[in-house]
C-alpha cells in the first residue's frame, strides 16, 4: 500500500510539474496588422503630459535616434515640446523579426545616451524616468519609453492589449 500511495504521489508531483511548465513556456505571439497611430493614441492616453508633446522631427530620428529607416514600416516618436517633461517614446513597426532587433539594438544606444548626459533643462525629477527608460520588443512592434515607471507600465500595457493575439 505504501509503494502504491507513493507512486500516485509521484504521478501528481509529474503532472503538476508538466502543467506548470506547458502554462509557462509558450512564447506570446502578437498581431502584425495594427497601425502605429492607433497604438500611439492608446497608449498616449496612459501619459497624464501627453498634451506637452510633440511628433520627432526627421532629423532627430537620424541624428539621435540614429534608426535606418529601411528597417521599419511605419513608427511614431513623440518627444518634450519644450516642456518641463522629459516624457518620450517611440514605436517602429519593424519589416521582420531581425529588423525588430536591430532597431531595439539603436534604441538602447539612445537610451544609454540619455542616460550618460544628462540635459540640465530638466529638472533632477525628471532622472528617474531616464534611468528606468527602455526597450521593449511585441513581435515587429519596437517601442522605447521615457516615462515615469507607472506611466511606462500603463503606456506599454495598452500597446501590448491592442497587440496580442
Amino acid at each position: 500500500m505504501k509503494k502504491f500511495s507513493r507512486i500516485i504521489i509521484c504521478l501528481v508531483a509529474a503532472l503538476t510539474l508538466f502543467s506548470a511548465l506547458i502554462s509557462c513556456g509558450g512564447e506570446k505571439t502578437y498581431k502584425n496588422d495594427v497601425a502605429v497611430s492607433a497604438l500611439a493614441e492608446s497608449g498616449v492616453k496612459k501619459i497624464s503630459l501627453a498634451s506637452n508633446l510633440t511628433e520627432a522631427s526627421g532629423e532627430f530620428m537620424s541624428f539621435y535616434l540614429n534608426v535606418d529607416a529601411s528597417l521599419y514600416s511605419e513608427c511614431k516618436v513623440m518627444t518634450p515640446g519644450g516642456s518641463s517633461s522629459i516624457d518620450e517614446f517611440g514605436i517602429f513597426k519593424a519589416k521582420d523579426a531581425d529588423s525588430a532587433q536591430k532597431i531595439a539594438e539603436a534604441l538602447n544606444k539612445y537610451l544609454e545616451g540619455r542616460v550618460a548626459t544628462w540635459d540640465n533643462r530638466y529638472s533632477q525629477s525628471e532622472k528617474p524616468k531616464v534611468d528606468g527608460a527602455k526597450t521593449d520588443i511585441f513581435g515587429n512592434y519596437v517601442c522605447y519609453t521615457i516615462l515615469s515607471s507607472s506611466e511606462q507600465s500603463a503606456f506599454l500595457t495598452a500597446i501590448e492589449d491592442m497587440i496580442a493575439e
